[in-house]
């Protein structure tokens, strides 16, 4: 149960992380960020949905590192 939380904090950290650096790709208005601002908020809603993945799975009572890396 730990290392669920553990990911589940490691999940919210990096979500959090990416999205202010997103946000400054956004201020900067440079052409050339475009491609990186689309590649990085397709990549934030990856792991946003990861996030709700593993929560929901924690609440049913899986064990989701096992899920994700096996036995």
């Amino acid at each position: 149960m730990n290392e669920q939380i553990y990911l589940i904090l490691i999940l919210v950290i990096i979500i959090l992380v990416l999205s202010r650096f997103i946000v400054r790709l956004y201020n900067t208005d440079n052409r050339k960020a475009v491609g990186a601002i689309f590649f990085f908020r397709m990549l934030l809603g990856f792991l946003i949905a990861m996030l709700v993945f593993v929560i929901v799975e924690a609440i049913r009572g899986n064990n989701v590192l096992k899920r994700f890396f096996g036995s």
